[in-house]
């Protein structure tokens, strides 16, 4: 395996600066009454400064600007309101940004994540959505656009036109203007801006909060971050999932439940093909089509095992506790032995659909021994790089094509709080011992996660992130392969740490033997008594070639959850979804919450509670 790698680049600890602001509508003072029905436009912006000096951002709605610009300066997300005038289906909103610069050291840019018009949530990347680029009137003429994206790197706009609410849930009667025709374009209030038309009677008010994005990263394991999705996929579907009711409002481990409700879609694969490895089988050969590791002694083989089954060097036993207390065992090996460098559960024959979504907990045993402490070696020996997820193409052992994996870079001294995880920079086509790397769509990749190197084309993540050996950590990913617009998404403990569209066209798809592997290589191994230390952890694994899913999570705002617990389907169809109860780490007797992702991604506005049994 091609073990090239990206060192992480700094830790993101940057905090708020800058408070929501708000803008007043430009009313004309004779209709200052009739205009007192307000609708409100939520954007969910952070931006990077240039010689201490943030991003300017104005709102245009059907051409005209919503008071004057305003400052961003907060280096992660936060909500600036304004409140305009009613806000109807087919209205043009701009977010405009009209001051950038960059110097040798510093490059001002102005990042989305969300617009919610009246409660509803648009992305940066929902259907219709374009970046209109160009300087002053240029923003706005519609001569150079591209599709929408998170990342605003030049002046430009952001343009959404409003679409209707699938469920819509009106807390407020329209009557603010009295004397509006329902039939004709209102003109009884003929001192109304000329570049303006007025929309019809106001149709929703907000219905629910706009997503927060966590401002910190927390460094207690089993305790969840956020689990922020800044540039979802686009959406194909009318609106995103609507949930109304579930069958059993305190949910027991295990159980069967259904949950009903719209907008749900279809799956591109049958429920069946979701693998779910809780360590409660006979043997990982149950579920898995191989195994890494193949060590003479079977200690040290990938099992199933319970805590008090772990033997460490000199004959010591016990390993660490499991992630919660509703399961009895995991899924753990060690590299002790001649040349097994890899430690991984693989899947074969996976080529037949390109997405992938991963949610596993890992833990590195604390008593790990390094080989440069026990030998004191240098160079290449002390080299600690791990793999954490391969996709691979071809025939061979981990196939011959098409790398595509995660490292997880632990350099002697991490055994600390936090570990910078790093990764291979995308995927790699391999002919032999030559392989070139997939090219980056730099325009349609989340800039705000990395550190941009435009003379080496280099991207190294930013974000340090809470380390496995103090503790449980839960990774989640989100892949898309074989396409022009090739997704890799990573979260550590729901934290966003890797968003990278790649160009994947040449990665050869049709080859057989498509492999998924989780886990993977590590470059020190070997017979010294040492390795007997050296476990990796896996527990509660779900796998699946689609992103429709349901989830469990601690807090209505999905954003705001710090334990999220993915759903074992049973039945999937547009309007109710048959599972079996995951609780995971979500404590007993206190309310969760349940949400639905469509196979774009796309999740349900609010949770739907319900209480945690056993």
């Amino acid at each position: 395996m091609n073990s090239f790698i990206y060192k992480l680049g700094c830790l993101l600890a940057l905090s708020p600066i800058l408070a929501s602001h708000a803008a007043v509508s430009p009313t004309p003072p004779k209709v200052a009454a009739a205009a007192a029905s307000f609708d409100t436009v939520t954007v969910r912006a952070r931006a990077t400064l240039v010689q201490n000096r943030g991003a300017n951002m104005l709102l245009r709605v059907n051409h005209v600007a919503v008071g004057s610009a305003v400052e961003v300066r907060n280096s992660e997300y936060q909500d600036y309101t304004f409140k305009v005038g009613p806000i109807a289906t087919g209205i043009r909103v701009d977010v405009v940004y009209n001051n950038d610069t960059s110097t040798t050291a510093e490059d001002r840019n102005l990042y989305i994540e969300s617009v919610t018009i009246n409660g509803v949530i648009y992305t940066p990347t929902s259907k219709g959505v374009v970046y209109d680029r160009g300087a002053g009137a240029k923003a706005w003429d519609g001569a150079d656009v591209i599709a929408g994206q998170s990342n605003l790197l030049w002046n430009g706009a952001l343009r959404f036109i409003t679409a209707a609410v699938p469920t819509p849930v009106p807390t407020r009667a329209p009557t603010a203007v009295p004397t509006l025709a329902p039939t004709k374009v209102p003109t009884a209030v003929p001192t109304l801006a000329p570049t303006r038309t007025p929309t019809a009677v106001p149709t929703l008010a907000p219905t629910r909060t706009p997503t927060l994005v966590p401002t910190a990263i927390p460094t207690a394991a089993p305790t969840l971050a956020p689990t922020p999705i800044p540039t979802p996929l686009p959406t194909t579907l009318p609106g995103n999932p609507s949930l109304q009711g579930v069958s059993a409002a305190r949910l027991e481990h295990k159980a069967n439940v259904t949950v009903t409700g719209s907008s749900f879609g279809t799956r591109s694969v049958p429920v069946s093909r979701v693998l779910f490895d809780d360590a409660s089988g006979n043997a990982v050969s149950d579920k898995w089509d191989y195994s890494c590791n193949s060590a003479a002694d079977a200690d040290y083989r990938m099992a199933y095992r319970a805590p008090a089954e772990i033997v460490r060097a000199y004959g010591a036993t016990g390993g660490v506790p499991t992630p919660h207390q509703r399961i009895g065992k995991y899924i753990s090996g060690a590299p002790y032995g001649d040349n097994l460098y890899n430690v991984c559960l693989g899947k074969n024959n996976q080529q037949d659909q390109k997405n992938t979504y991963i949610s596993y907990y890992l833990r590195i045993d604390p008593s790990w021994s390094f080989r440069c402490k026990v030998t004191n070696a240098t160079g290449s020996d002390c080299d600690k790089n791990f793999k954490e997820y391969d996709w691979a193409i071809g025939s061979g052992y981990f196939g011959e094509r098409g790398h595509n994996y995660y490292a997880g870079i632990l350099w002697a001294g991490t055994e600390d709080a936090l570990v910078d995880w790093g990764f291979n920079n995308g995927e790699f086509r391999c002919t032999g011992d030559t392989c070139m790397q997939m090219t980056v769509n730099h325009d349609q990749t989340n800039l705000a996660l990395y550190n941009y190197y435009p003379e080496t084309g280099s991207y190294l993540p930013r974000i340090a992130t809470p380390g496995p050996f103090v503790g449980w950590i839960k990774i989640e990913m989100q892949l898309r392969h074989e396409d022009q617009f090739g997704l890799e998404r990573m979260w550590v403990n729901n934290v966003l740490v890797n968003d990278m569209s790649l160009d994947n066209r040449s990665s050869e798809a049709t080859v057989a033997r498509s492999e998924t592997v989780i886990g993977g290589y590590h470059r020190d191994a070997g017979t010294e008594e040492f390795y007997k230390n050296n476990f990796r952890y896996y527990s509660q694994v779900y796998y699946d070639r689609s992103f429709a899913r349901v989830v469990l999570a601690n807090n209505a705002n999905y954003s705001l959850a710090t334990i999220v617990e993915p759903q074992v389907l049973k039945s999937w169809s547009d309007g109710q979804i048959s599972f079996d109860v995951n609780l995971g780490t979500l404590p007993t007797g206190s309310p969760a919450y349940l949400f639905v992702f469509d196979e774009n991604g796309n999740r349900s506005a609010s949770g739907l509670q319900v209480d945690i049994g056993n």
